[in-house]
């Protein structure tokens, strides 16, 4: 899940303003225990740019990720807890905490148990990946950076949290969550060691996936299909068809 990620840039440089900042965050002393988790994650998991994107979601081990992030990134500003802004780039910086050795002590609640497990376990599995930005004309860019970045089962599992459970104003994401599960199980589905990893994560959180699966790509798949059209860049038309089929073969997959 390591490697080398070649990322085309848009015109106004948009990715490699998000790779510079994550880079700088990501080289600072006593960050280095972090994992990068959201939609430049999934960017760089799918090696392609399928929607736009100008946050940093991280996730780390242990407490004080927002202090740090402020004091060696330089002039953010805080507007709410764990999240600054540099140079109109949001980074959201999550904690996360070593789970625990019995299923008794973890959260009876389904979407909580999934918040956890799936955001620890993305930390604890995160590979590095070295990633250049390329011009639109194919040209390499000047900024590259390697970063930790969460795997591709792991970010499935945070992504069917996050659309399950947006309240709110973050209702208006589950249109990029819906485009950010589609292509990765859509990818997932071709490897057969990533479904693997996915079959054997902590605790229940396979089971807990599943379940999420089901909802939003068999028994919802138009309103998922609609939200990810709603988010593609690309011009690609997603079906509802599409959608089912791909979750479908994930869950026979897992059984």
């Amino acid at each position: 899940m390591s490697g080398e990620v070649a990322l085309v840039d848009s015109k106004n440089e948009a990715m490699a303003s998000l790779v510079r900042t994550a880079t700088v965050l990501f080289e600072t002393p006593r960050f280095q225990q972090a994992a990068l988790v959201g939609g430049l994650a999934v960017t760089i998991r799918l090696a392609t740019a399928h929607r736009a994107t100008n946050d940093i979601d991280a996730v780390t081990d242990g407490a004080h990720p927002h202090g740090l992030a402020l004091q060696y990134i330089g002039a953010g500003q805080p507007n709410e807890t764990n999240r600054i802004e540099v140079d109109g780039v949001k980074i959201d910086v999550m904690e996360t905490w070593p789970l625990p050795i019995a299923s008794h002590d973890l959260p009876e609640d389904d979407l909580e148990r999934l918040f956890i497990i799936s955001h620890r376990w993305a930390f604890e599995s995160s590979r590095p990946v070295t990633v250049k930005t390329v011009e639109p004309g194919g040209h390499i860019g000047t900024v590259s950076g390697t970063l930790n970045v969460a795997t591709a089962p792991a970010l499935i599992a945070c992504k069917l949290h996050a659309i399950s459970d947006r309240r709110g104003s973050s209702l208006s994401k589950r249109d990029s969550d819906a485009l950010d599960l589609f292509r990765l199980v859509t990818s997932l589905v071709r490897s057969e060691t990533s479904v693997g990893a996915l079959s054997t994560a902590p605790f229940d959180l396979t089971s807990l996936v599943m379940t999420q699966v089901e909802r939003w790509f068999v028994t919802d798949s138009l309103r998922t299909a609609r939200l990810a059209n709603s988010a593609s860049s690309t011009g690609v038309r997603i079906d509802a068809a599409d959608v089912s089929s791909v979750g479908r073969l994930l869950l026979d997959q897992l059984r």
